[in-house]
């Protein structure tokens, strides 16, 4: 026999993996040891030694030629650090902003211009390119949903998100600017008037804030539409939430929107001085903010030093204030505003700065308020007229269908935060949850419902979040509204209301919980803690009310409706629009074309930085948009599918008469044979086609054929379809023939049946003669027999009874004769036979007087053969009476030991049988506690890294309270936990607080020690551990290992057993009656371990047929001490405790099915037998509770 391997000498587990870091979100580190309840990693970066969570730990791939992916559906290791560690070397060493998680985008904000990243000689080389064909870049996704408008024949949507200052506004100018320079030539002035809708609304709705120059202060969504032809034909902006408080007030540092200071910076001397213009200091509606102005490197000194005033110009690589004021002039006038409906525009934007700086000494307070309602009302109307006016000038007419690009302004998070972040956070929130519906939940039953058999992949779902915003009664926006009606609203009791409505919800909670110590000052009726998918926010609901109505006094719409300007008479006009409140937009739901593409915007640093990587705020982005488990879902999944009925109707104008009857699936099977598509790149389900990540330039160049390309494909799977039929012609000739033969067997067969049954019939006609002849010729044959006694007789003798025996002979051959002559009478042959035979009788036994001395000296001879016979046969039977009193012993040992295991077990049952109920609703409680718990946790995690965000950003105005030091918990003990396999032990462990032990420490223990108590502790201790490290890697392996484990064959009987009542606490387990007792178990080498956990172990046991050898274990309590596997083919594996640990069964005794399997149980002396066979060394047998591993 073959000793293949004897186990492995290392520990194992020593592997790099990536470790949280605070600062750059993962570190490389090597696993030095299995804690409690934890890895002790060493990390490389500085050396230290750190226990982490197993669950924070991933394993890494070890690379040193910086090897980066365009898909990070291609990394071998699927976790968060190995995808923050690809966006992090491709933005670091090739400047590559933009990754791929298989059709989705993630988008990297550089902070500075990359040459050529958006070049017209760029945008020509995606044209018509298959997503993975070209770097990831946004225009490839531009032209991926322009592919599948075309060939679906429906509307496409790119929904752009991520914070802000994560770029999502450049990456929506680039996807428009796409569309319009490929598919808009023959819109005319169409397409450029749609490319200079963007200057427009920036100059509008973008301003300055603490994170972001350029940030938009409103959402939009701009669609492009196509003809019937698919060329541009039109488009249209829809807007929503501008943020109006922005115009009255702005935060230390923040701009108000960009238009006021382009208007100071780039107006002319004449219309300066027309609209009465003075540096932003000198008007109350910029200087409580930035009163710096914005410049490009090669225009910083084209703003006069008398605009400046108090405030600096400040370079920037996007904001021009002169420059977009000019491009702003240049735009409306291409839109189609004449140039005194330019100035009336000029003029009202004068206005409010003028407006803002009227003071009524009367009432000075009421008369502010008015003031700036008027202010917000004439900007905001100005905004909805100016988008207004852009929709006339880009008309569509004849559309067919549309791309649609969502941008709105992303996850906001302040030291102070009103009612704009609340009404922002709640849109991405809402944006959050149509991303997990759209690619995480609706994906996920698409493949269900398809039997794809896709692993479920778990994901962070924010419908409860959703439900706090706008559940009906109960929900924040309700409570909003109602709060509104009420004759003396406040926002205090708006507060208590919420609080009061939303007790224990998970996602609200009182400010003093906050994390920045600013928070925890205000009372519960002043602010709201809610719990954001991006991380927790406190908002200050001062101020609610008063945002939330845009009532305008009658007394100040009047005057504005009899205003002598146009445009101001035109802003005021009675409209049901304008009454409704601002949060009323944001709670409508998103109407989303089928077919979605995802930007995912991320904000690299928070200071600005050009490319500048902070992995830890990078690695929270990318968190909170679920990307980790959108990476897991795409890599075993199927990104990308077609209908069969789309893929045929394509073919089916060239599809000859013979084909065009096939079903639509069977002659996809038959174009993908032909066009010999590797089949793992591809599944079909039901009603599609499905392709795997990374395959989508196959995919695209398949559905992208010209009419010659398509007929060729065609007459391919015609002849495809030819060779099949002609295959099955053949198999059919076969057939036949093989019918024809077994015809042609069965009437053979058939007449061989028909010759004997006649020859039986006629035999059973003849029988009573032929009987008769029969005993005839052998009394015949005794006449013979009389003839030899008579030749031994004296001669005296010999003369008497000669003739008498002569005479018989005589008579017998003359009856013979007549028995053959069927005329005969056979009754009268029958007493002449019955005659002779007394005959004979009679002179056999008067010769046999004759013969009395001779015949008793024979039988004296005969006797002493006999005896001697007999005492060979005493001999042999006692032998055999030796062996089978041995087989006797062994099978009592047998029954004794079922008779123990089955005593045990009807003991072990009746105790558990009364606890069962009670304990599993302890462990389904404890379960739900956990599940709570990790969600707790996780969410304390988000908002810590958000609040030390936060801190950092606001330079000292946001305070982080030191969380308590986070120590690994430790591990489950009996009490605990109502669900465990060991509650002795784990009382021991706690006893000797086997916790803080180290991994070699146990073992050396367990080798060395003489304390039993302490050993079995050890024992117990080092198993656990062990088997949290295999769960580890098992969680954590490569496609490549998991298909090599899942090929792995083990014995059936070690599936975990489902029955909760062997495993519950309250009785001991049946290996621990004998805690040391030593037990051999043998079990066939069944299925692959990738079919443990089938419900039907016979279906799995006869899908793959015979057993593939044989497996031994020799359990040492409950732990296994020393085993074997055995293969069909004479190869053996032999491993040993102590040594072979990670390789050998990790479960305890009791948790498998071997004490209950019939015939697993074998003896000491049948183990050993094997393991000498299979060269194993002599092993001393294990004693007490102080065995030797070894």
């Amino acid at each position: 026999m073959e000793i293949t391997r004897q186990g492995s000498e290392g520990i194992g587990f020593e592997r790099v993996v990536w470790v949280p870091d605070p600062a750059n979100g993962y570190v490389l580190g090597d696993i030095t040891d299995i804690r409690a309840n934890a890895l002790s990693v060493k990390r490389r970066v500085d050396g230290k030694e750190v226990d982490v969570k197993a669950d924070d730990v991933f394993p890494a791939e070890e690379t040193t030629d910086g090897t980066t992916y365009d898909d990070n559906c291609a990394l071998m290791y699927l976790n968060e650090g190995s995808l923050l560690e690809n966006c992090r070397r491709r933005f670091a060493k090739d400047n590559q902003i933009y990754t791929y998680v298989a059709n989705m985008l993630i988008s990297i904000n550089p902070y500075a211009e990359v040459p050529g990243l958006y070049s017209t000689e760029t945008m020509a080389s995606y044209s018509g390119k298959s997503i993975g064909q070209q770097p990831p870049h946004v225009y490839a996704i531009a032209d991926k949903a322009f592919r599948d408008m075309r060939r679906q024949g429906r509307s496409q949507s790119i929904l752009v998100s991520g914070e802000s200052g994560a770029g999502k506004t450049e990456s929506q100018k680039a996807v428009l600017k796409y569309l319009c320079e490929n598919w808009g030539q023959t819109a005319g002035p169409i397409q450029q008037r749609l490319l200079e809708t963007n200057p427009i609304l920036e100059a509008f709705g973008n301003a300055k804030t603490s994170r972001n120059n350029n940030s938009s202060r409103f959402g939009k969504f701009v669609e492009i539409h196509f003809d019937n032809k698919n060329a541009v034909t039109g488009g249209h902006v829809s807007h929503y939430l501008l943020e109006k408080s922005r115009i009255v007030g702005q935060s230390d540092g923040e701009r108000n929107y960009h238009i006021f200071y382009q208007l100071i910076a780039g107006a002319d001397a004449d219309m300066y001085k027309l609209y009465s213009l003075a540096p932003p200091d000198r008007f109350h509606y910029l200087r409580r903010g930035s009163v710096d102005f914005f410049a490009r490197a090669d225009s910083e000194n084209a703003i006069s030093q008398d605009r400046l005033a108090a405030g600096k110009t400040c370079i920037d690589p996007v904001v021009d204030d002169v420059g977009d004021f000019k491009r702003l002039l240049a735009c409306l006038e291409q839109c189609g505003l004449d140039e005194t409906t330019r100035k009336q525009l000029l003029s009202t934007v004068a206005g409010v700065l003028h407006l803002g700086n009227v003071e009524v000494p009367l009432k000075p307070a009421e008369a502010a308020a008015a003031r700036d309602a008027l202010a917000k009302a004439i900007y905001s109307r100005l905004f909805d007229w100016i988008v207004a006016t852009i929709n006339k000038s880009i008309p569509f007419t004849n559309s067919h269908n549309y791309i649609g690009v969502l941008d709105i302004a992303g996850f906001e998070y302040f030291t102070v935060n009103s009612f704009e972040q609340f009404c922002i956070n709640y849109c991405n929130e809402k944006l959050q949850h149509f991303f997990n519906e759209r690619i995480l939940k609706q994906e996920q039953e698409l493949y269900e419902a398809e039997g794809l058999g896709v692993a479920k992949i778990e994901y962070a779902d924010n419908q409860d979040c959703i439900e706090l915003f706008e559940k009906k009664g109960t929900g924040m926006l309700d409570l909003l509204d109602e709060e509104m009606r009420l004759p003396k609203p406040s926002a205090a009791n708006f507060t208590q209301g919420v609080h009061r409505a939303n007790q224990k919800h998970f996602r609200l909670d009182a400010p003093r919980k906050s994390m920045l110590k600013e928070h925890r000052g205000m009372r519960d009726e002043d602010g709201l803690l809610v719990r954001h998918f991006a991380g927790t926010v406190c908002y200050q609901t001062a101020g609610f009310l008063e945002k939330n109505n845009d009532a305008l006094h009658a007394s100040l719409e009047a005057i504005m409706e009899t205003s002598t300007m146009p445009l101001m008479k035109l802003l005021f006009e009675t409209s049901e629009a304008a009454a409704a409140a601002p949060s009323t937009p944001g709670r409508s739901r998103l109407v989303v074309p089928s077919g979605t593409h995802f930007v995912r915007c991320v904000k690299p640093n928070s200071s600005m930085s050009p490319w500048k990587f902070e992995g830890a705020a990078v690695l929270g982005q990318l968190r909170c948009a679920g990307m980790g488990s959108v990476l897991r879902l795409m890599h075993a999944g199927y990104p990308s599918r077609t209908g069969f009925k789309e893929l045929y109707d394509m073919y089916a104008s060239v599809l000859p008469p013979e084909l065009a009857r096939l079903d639509p699936r069977l002659f996809c099977k038959c174009l993908f044979r032909v066009l010999g598509l590797d089949t793992t790149d591809f599944k079909f389900g039901l009603t599609k086609v499905f392709f795997r990540p990374a395959k989508f330039a196959e995919f695209d160049q398949l559905l992208r054929q010209d009419p010659s390309a398509m007929a060729l494909l065609v007459a391919k799977v015609k002849q495809w379809l030819l060779n099949v039929r002609w295959r099955k012609a053949q198999y059919g000739v076969w057939s036949v023939i093989k019918l024809k033969n077994k015809i042609e067997y069965r009437a053979e067969r058939l007449r061989t049946i028909q010759r004997l049954v006649r020859g039986f019939l006629a035999r059973r006609r003849t029988l009573p003669r032929l009987a008769l002849f029969k005993k005839v010729e052998a009394l015949t044959r005794r006449g013979t027999e009389m003839q030899g006694i008579v030749e031994q007789l004296a001669p005296a003798s010999k003369d008497e009874w000669g003739p008498e025996v002569d005479g018989t002979q005589k008579a017998l051959v003359a009856l013979l004769g007549e028995c053959k002559d069927q005329e005969s009478d056979l009754a009268a042959n029958t007493d002449a036979y019955e005659e002779c035979v007394r005959r004979v009788d009679k002179i056999i036994s008067a010769l046999k007087g004759q013969m009395a001395t001779d015949e008793a000296e024979r039988l004296a001879a005969i006797e002493r053969q006999m005896q001697l016979e007999r005492e060979r046969e005493e001999a042999a039977h006692a032998e055999q009476l030796a062996a089978a009193q041995l087989r006797e012993e062994n099978e009592r040992k047998r029954r004794e030991l079922e008779e123990q295991r089955e005593r045990a077990e009807r003991v072990h049952l009746a105790r558990l049988e009364q606890q069962r109920e009670e304990l599993l609703a302890r462990a389904e409680q404890v379960r739900q506690d956990a599940m709570l718990a990790t969600r707790i946790a996780q969410q304390e995690q988000l908002d810590a890294q958000l609040a030390a965000r936060l801190a950092a950003e606001e330079r000292g105005q946001a305070t982080l309270v030191e969380p308590p030091p986070t120590a690994v918990a430790p591990p489950p003990t009996a009490s605990s936990s109502p669900v465990a396999s060991d509650g002795p032990s784990a009382a021991k462990r706690a006893k000797y607080d086997l916790a803080t032990w180290k991994y070699a420490a146990l073992r050396e223990q367990i080798n060395t020690s003489d304390d039993a108590e302490l050993v079995m502790a050890c024992k117990e201790e080092f198993h656990r551990r062990l088997r949290t490290f295999s769960e580890w890697k098992t969680k954590n392996q490569t496609d490549k290992e998991k298909k090599t484990e899942a090929n792995r064959d083990v014995p059936l009987a070690l599936q975990k057993t489902e029955q909760p009542k062997r495993t519950l606490v309250g009785a001991q387990p049946i290996a621990n009656l004998v805690s040391t007792q030593q037990r051999y178990f043998k079990a066939p080498l069944e299925v692959p371990l990738a079919m443990m956990q089938s419900s039907n172990p016979t279906a799995v046991v006869r899908s793959f047929g015979p057993p593939k050898g044989m497996w031994y274990a020799h359990f040492n309590g409950q732990w296994v001490q020393r085993q074997i596997e055995v293969r069909n083919t004479g190869e053996a594996v032999l491993l040993i405790a102590g040594r072979d640990d990670l390789e050998m069964c990790p479960q305890r005794l009791d948790q498998t099915a071997l004490p209950w399997m019939k015939g697993a149980e074998i003896l000491e002396h049948d183990f050993e037998k094997v393991w000498a066979t299979c060269g194993g060394q002599p092993l001393g047998k294990p004693a007490g509770g102080s065995d030797n591993d070894e």
